[in-house]
């Protein structure tokens, strides 16, 4: 079996090895895929820089191109206009003269004689004075008549090989200036530098197509011109010319057409280089494995240990949990019929020694039957099943409760409880107030029980880290041993205080504790041996639910329908929270038309509802004496009530709840913290329903059925 698991292993690492060759040539492809995309995008990029700059290059030569020569347009209009205001005197022939001297050129004012075209002026080689134009001079001509704008040409050739090109630029009467200049074609082809053409190779043709015979001139050694080519027409007056160019060099810079194969190069070695990287570590990767792999077939067998013990620790624990249920319900039989026969006896003719032997016998089924409520919780908590209504809730308030209620048990030992308000005076915490109610009471019962005759229990709040509260509950005890305070909170150790004859099961601590952890709280203490102990809770802050409204809504509310703002209607709202009943009185007091009442006990509202018979009921799930499901089950099934709209208010946002409690007969479910403009709008509509109801026949009648 070992030598099978040794070639096993063996195997194992020839495959990892394989594995890690394929996947560092894989990594080795992949970059080397990544290099060639990145040097053709990179080539395109340069390609389209290259193909911009060309266009801007020539856009700027063919700007410098037709200014040039549309300029000639209004020195010929000049010399026409000249004419014009003197046909016999001598001022248009100097001027044309002198123009056609400086330039170079042929210049004539040329007028229409019957059907001839007669150059009445004129200057330079070419066209003579009182001589008549002809061929393709007189064609250009005739078409300045008609585009009444500069038009241009190519005449023709002169012996030598230069380009002969005509302007013609048409005057009122017929009168048209005319100028004839010659190109050579090769003139340009070595630019300097501030050419327009100084980056480019041009060639010009003064028609909107490459027509060799309208050639102009060329920049380039010779046509066609290669490589990227950029054409563009140029407007030159009434005419189009073309404009085709190519880039001399790259326009980019010495560099734009090297940094692709520079990129792919870098590329390939880098590629080469993270080949060699990943090799080597996944071949380190592949030992460290093999490795691994020995020391998890020792771990394997310590974990399928371990996983057992787990397994027969949680099947332990769950037992428990299901045997301290089933006994909690199991004993309530039995102590129902002890509780049921002592209260019985109680009624009837007792002496005064029977009657302190029943009360003896009721006091220890009430002791009874609160450990079994303490175990059947601890047990709902430890399976998950307990459930919570974390809302505000003002600190003040749950300790006036606790207070009232253990004053009696202080009193029998002459022992003082007071509060320090401090910060608990007017904040709210987040948590069940039923539970908290439980915890605090649990901490001042046993600082009164295990305090000594005439001491003192003080309950105080202050600030704690991270928004918290901590309420404190200190006594005069005789504080906890150092080697106890370990076994403190576990369950039924009562760390040998039933020697001292105080009654008590050693749960509550235990209890009081998992239920600060189920409402995300921290309970822990602070004693001295001999000087006495500091029980504390700290729990979150949160602000109150008024607070809350009027900072979400702006103290805006839903204005009332105006359908029922003239009647009088109850609403009966049950909830325990005084935070939550404070909040719904600030809200309704937008409604002036609805009294409120409040209960908060479960009993106390069914009692109210039959009593005032309300247009509306709000309830809340979580009530200290029966649950908001019985109240609304009991309310569903009395005459009077069945058909009463009741909207649920509550912290228990499960889907499964809402599904629930509409089916047993909640008209809407609301879930807390209320959106207070929500809850109005179904206030007016459910009172609106029944203000509609009202008005046939007997109101009274109407708000009952």
């Amino acid at each position: 079996s070992l030598g099978f698991g040794n070639e096993e292993r063996t195997m194992t690492s020839k495959t990892r090895s394989t594995r890690a060759r394929a996947l560092s040539l894989l990594v080795l492809i992949v970059l080397l895929c990544g290099t060639v995309t990145s040097t053709m995008m990179l080539r395109n990029l340069v390609r389209n820089q290259e193909r911009d700059l060309l266009r801007e290059r020539t856009a700027e030569a063919g700007l410098f191109l037709s200014n040039a020569v549309s300029s000639a347009k209004p020195t010929l209009e000049v010399l026409g206009a000249t004419y014009l205001a003197d046909p016999g005197g001598n001022v248009a022939k100097t001027l044309t003269k002198g123009f056609a001297a400086a330039t170079g050129s042929t210049v004539a004012i040329v007028v229409p004689d019957q059907d001839r075209l007669v150059a009445r002026v004129a200057g330079g080689p070419g066209v003579a004075a009182n001589g008549t134009l002809t061929g393709a001079r007189a064609d250009l001509v005739r078409r300045a008549i008609r585009a009444k704008d500069l038009v241009t040409d190519v005449i023709g050739k002169t012996p030598d090989n230069k380009t002969l090109l005509g302007l013609a630029v048409a005057l009122p009467n017929g009168v048209t200036a005319y100028e004839e200049q010659k190109i050579d074609p090769t003139q340009l082809s070595s630019p300097s530098a501030k050419s327009p053409f100084g980056e480019i190779w041009g060639a010009v043709f003064a028609s909107p197509t490459a027509n060799n015979s309208k050639l102009l001139f060329l920049t380039a050694p010779r046509l066609p011109l290669h490589g990227a080519v950029e054409s563009r027409r140029l407007d030159i007056g009434g005419d189009q010319w073309l404009l085709v160019a190519s880039a001399r060099t790259s326009l980019g810079g010495s560099l734009a057409g090297k940094a692709p194969w520079i990129v792919f190069a870098l590329g390939v070695l880098l590629s080469l280089v993270a080949f060699a990287a990943v090799d080597v570590l996944l071949r380190r990767r592949a030992y460290a494995l093999a490795l691994v792999d020995e020391r998890t077939a020792t771990l394997r067998r310590t974990m399928t240990e371990l996983e057992a013990a787990r397994t027969n620790a949680e099947a332990a624990n769950q037992a428990k949990s299901e045997f301290l249920s089933r006994m909690s319900h199991e004993l309530r039989t039995p102590l129902n019929a002890v509780l049921g026969f002592a209260q019985v006896l109680e009624l009837g003719d007792l002496t005064d020694p029977q009657r302190q032997a029943v009360t003896q016998i009721s006091k220890g089924g009430q002791h009874l039957l609160e450990l079994i409520n303490d175990v059947l919780d601890i047990s709902r908590i430890e399976t998950g099943n307990l459930t919570l209504s974390s809302e505000p809730v003002l600190v003040a308030d749950v300790v006036d409760d606790v207070l009232d209620l253990v004053e009696p048990l202080a009193a029998q030992r002459d022992i003082r409880c007071t509060a320090a308000r401090g910060d608990g005076e007017v904040t709210y915490v987040l948590a069940d107030r039923q539970r908290l109610k439980q915890i605090l009471l649990n901490l001042l019962a046993n600082a009164v029980k295990y305090n000594h005759q005439g001491g003192a229990v003080t309950i105080s709040c202050e600030p704690a880290d991270d928004g918290r509260l901590r309420i404190n509950v200190t006594d005069t005890g005789p504080g906890i041993p150092a080697d106890r305070r370990d076994r403190l909170f576990e369950p039924f150790d009562r760390l040998g205080a039933e020697q001292t004859g105080v009654e008590g099961a050693g749960i509550g601590l235990a209890f009081s504790r998992r239920l600060a952890e189920a409402m995300d709280g921290v309970l822990d203490v602070n004693t001295v041996e001999g000087e006495g102990s500091t029980f504390w809770i700290e729990l979150q802050r949160t602000e109150s639910p008024v607070e809350r409204h009027e900072r979400t809504s702006g103290g805006t509310a839903v204005a009332p329908p105006a359908s029922f703002t003239d009647q009088r209607y109850t609403v009966l709202y049950v909830e325990d929270n005084l935070a939550n009943v404070k909040l719904i009185e600030h809200v309704l007091d937008y409604r002036p038309d609805v009294h409120l009442i409040t209960a908060m006990q479960g009993r106390l509202g069914i009692e109210l509802a039959l009593q005032h018979r309300p247009e509306l009921i709000l309830l809340d799930l979580h009530l200290p004496d029966v649950g908001g499901e019985t109240v609304l089950s009991e309310l569903r099934a009395h005459g009077d009530t069945a058909t009463t709209p009741i909207i649920v208010l509550t912290a228990d946002a499960t889907e499964r709840q809402h599904t629930r409690l509409l089916a047993a007969g909640a008209t809407a479910y609301l879930t807390k913290p209320i959106d207070v403009r929500q809850l109005l709008e179904l206030v007016d509509q459910q009172l609106a329903h029944v203000g509609s109801l009202s008005t046939i026949g007997d109101p009274t009648l109407a708000r009952r059925t």
